[in-house]
């Protein structure tokens, strides 16, 4: 599902708990529950294939922690050895996007 299709759940999701009536909600509920579900479902495979993605940058973060002209680590705008437009600081975005701290 697209960014569209989220706000457009969510727009149903807030005019359900808007319209709230002690009759008449359950299948709108369980309408509004089914998609949502759907949605989760999907953006939670998308998130662990961005993930995958970005793990062998974050790997790469720590072969550049420090070098011979920068033993307290390399800089961030270093360019990453033969990477036209790849820089440090590029591997460690992945890395701490990934969760991890280093």
């Amino acid at each position: 599902m697209s960014g569209q299709d989220t706000a457009a759940l969510v727009g149903r999701l807030r005019a359900g708990i808007g319209g709230y009536s002690r009759t008449g909600i359950v299948g709108t509920t369980a309408g509004l529950i089914r998609d949502a579900a759907d949605l989760i479902e999907s953006q939670a495979a998308q998130i662990e294939k961005l993930r995958a993605a970005v793990e062998p940058f974050a790997k790469a973060a720590d072969l550049y922690n420090d070098c011979e002209q920068h033993p307290n680590g390399c800089p961030d705008d270093a360019q990453a050895g033969e990477l036209f437009g790849v820089f440090v600081g590029d591997f460690r975005r992945a890395r701490q996007a990934l969760g991890d701290t280093k």
